[in-house]
């Protein structure tokens, strides 16, 4: 009797690996359709064709099982199940060689156990899935405004200010003069992640040297934060960190006095311009009546 096979090798992408690259750039990752060889069979010869019929129907959920989490795969950031994942292709692809006419019914009974058992993986990693896509969308990014001084003796021609890794940040100085000394930027964001992911402010003078500083995102509010920048010549070191207002110098708090009133001081000098002026009579006095006496 000739050889025939139960199961066709048939893969959308063959050549895919569970990588996170080639997790986006695909339109599917790999798809293990089932095909039943028809073919003349001797009389008598090999397993029934129910039994048969019982496997075809378990590897068709298979690849219904894996078709699920390849596009739950798809809808999540989450490279870190990417190896378990060939793992379990690999064991997938395993049914595709065999040939279930020369089997006994007992073996073709222990395939479709087998088969059952990656159907219950395939079901798990879907939960997986959907909880990591269902935690994904939760992380609401949050905004926090951001003004820059630039406090240092430097002026910058360049400016980029970008969460750490990505690659696609701007130059925000494109266009515009340089950030000099004394001047304030407005209008710039971060959104920060769950994870507090660094952001990286990259400055570049008119030289061409450069400078990255680290922004420690998890201490910043949605209200908002006011950096400022300062350079510590010597040792040609660009430092950024939260702006702090000058504090205002003390004054002496001077009392009040309401219209109409009198304050001691007041008081005391009026009752001694009294008593001057009484003495000043008295004394006035004394003299007249002395000329005045025979």
């Amino acid at each position: 009797m000739q050889k025939k096979h139960f199961f066709s090798k048939y893969t959308k992408a063959a050549s895919h690996k569970y990588t996170k690259a080639g997790l986006h750039n695909r339109t599917s990752l790999f798809l293990l359709t089932l095909v039943l060889v028809l073919g003349t069979a001797l009389s008598g010869c090999g397993p029934a064709e129910e039994k048969i019929e019982e496997a075809r129907q378990t590897y068709r959920k298979v690849t219904e099982a894996n078709d699920a989490v390849v596009e739950a795969h798809n809808l999540i950031t989450d490279a870190s199940y990417d190896e378990e994942l060939l793992a379990l292709q690999q064991k997938a692809q395993a049914f595709e060689n065999v040939n279930m006419y020369e089997m006994e019914e007992e073996e073709i009974d222990a395939l479709i156990a087998d088969m059952k058992d990656i159907i219950t993986s395939y079901e798990e990693y879907l939960t997986t899935m959907q909880e990591v896509k269902a935690a994904e969308d939760a992380a609401v990014l949050v905004t926090i405004p951001v003004t820059l001084k630039n406090l240092s003796s430097l002026s910058f021609s360049s400016l980029f200010l970008a969460k750490q890794g990505d690659s696609s940040a701007v130059d925000l100085l494109t266009d515009l003069s340089a950030f000099g000394h004394g001047q304030d930027m407005h209008g710039l964001f971060i959104r920060r992640d769950v994870d507090n992911t660094p952001w990286i402010l990259k400055l570049a003078n008119a030289d061409g040297q450069t400078y990255e500083l680290t922004l420690p995102v998890e201490t910043y509010t949605e209200a908002g934060v006011v950096l400022a920048l300062s350079y510590d010549a010597e040792t040609d070191t660009l430092s950024i960190g939260e702006y702090q207002e000058p504090e205002k110098p003390e004054t002496t708090d001077i009392e009040e006095i309401p219209t109409g009133e009198t304050s001691a001081s007041e008081e005391a000098e009026g009752s001694e311009n009294a008593t001057s002026a009484e003495d000043t009579t008295s004394s006035e006095a004394n003299e007249t009546e002395t000329e005045n006496t025979p």
